[in-house]
């Protein structure tokens, strides 16, 4: 065989060989970073409650802070019956089923809007002890 024909065929076998070695290793890549990923998301995946119950901690405690944080001061003092009684009869009616998802999500709209200006004023905070109450009222709370 002579010498040109024989670089030829080595040149092509070489191209193909090239060819091979990246696809392969593209391939091998592709493998190791879709387990690397597989991992990861497993890991998450078997550890998902704690992730779930630390950010409803965080979003929670975030939002009891800005709430509690924006009342006026002297607002409980001075309304402490009404305040009190008024929890209490939620809380009892949201125990018992008594409160709608709907009625609940419609007081935090209104918390969420009352402290979307970072103070509460004695009108907002009447306005949600009063449909607290109503949710309360609305689903006929038993005693205890």
């Amino acid at each position: 065989m002579d010498e040109a024909k024989y670089q030829k065929v080595l040149e092509a076998e070489v191209g193909i060989i090239k060819k091979k070695v990246f696809v392969r290793g593209f391939l091998i890549g592709m493998l190791a970073t879709c387990t690397l990923l597989g991992a990861v998301g497993g890991y998450f995946w078997v550890n998902r409650m704690q992730y779930a119950a630390a950010a409803a901690e965080y979003v929670a405690g975030d939002f009891l802070w800005n709430l509690f944080r924006y009342f006026p001061d002297g607002y409980v003092s001075k309304n402490r019956e009404k305040f009190v009684d008024t929890l209490d009869n939620f809380t009892n009616a949201i125990s018992f089923g008594k409160v709608t998802k709907s009625d609940f999500q419609g007081l935090s709209a209104t918390i969420m809007e009352g402290i979307k200006d970072h103070k509460l004023t004695y009108q907002e905070i009447d306005a949600i002890l009063a449909q607290m109450n109503e949710a309360a009222q609305g689903g006929g709370v038993a005693t205890p």
